[in-house]
């Protein structure tokens, strides 16, 4: 009887340590994935920012060709008063 009780714990043992493996296994997979995701968040991030300077950027150009349509329309006035 102690022989079969022995026999049944070290099964139960095994089986244990292949679960345990498992997990060990399934683990290292989420962290290997949550390093991958953060990166995938730092890159956006990154472009977030360059998409922001780009929005800047072309908001200042917009603010330039205004500027100088209404300089330019200016001259054109200027230009008729001097030409009548």
């Amino acid at each position: 009887a102690l022989h079969h009780e022995a026999e049944l714990l070290r099964t139960e043992n095994s089986q244990l340590r292949g679960e345990r493996e498992g997990a060990r296994a399934e683990v290292a997979t989420f962290q290997t994935r949550v390093t991958e995701l953060e990166g995938l968040v730092a890159d956006l991030r990154r472009r977030e920012k360059e998409l922001e300077a780009g929005v800047v950027y072309a908001s200042s150009v917009e603010q330039s060709a205004v500027t100088a349509q209404a300089r330019s329309e200016d001259a054109m006035r200027r230009a008729a008063r001097l030409v009548a």
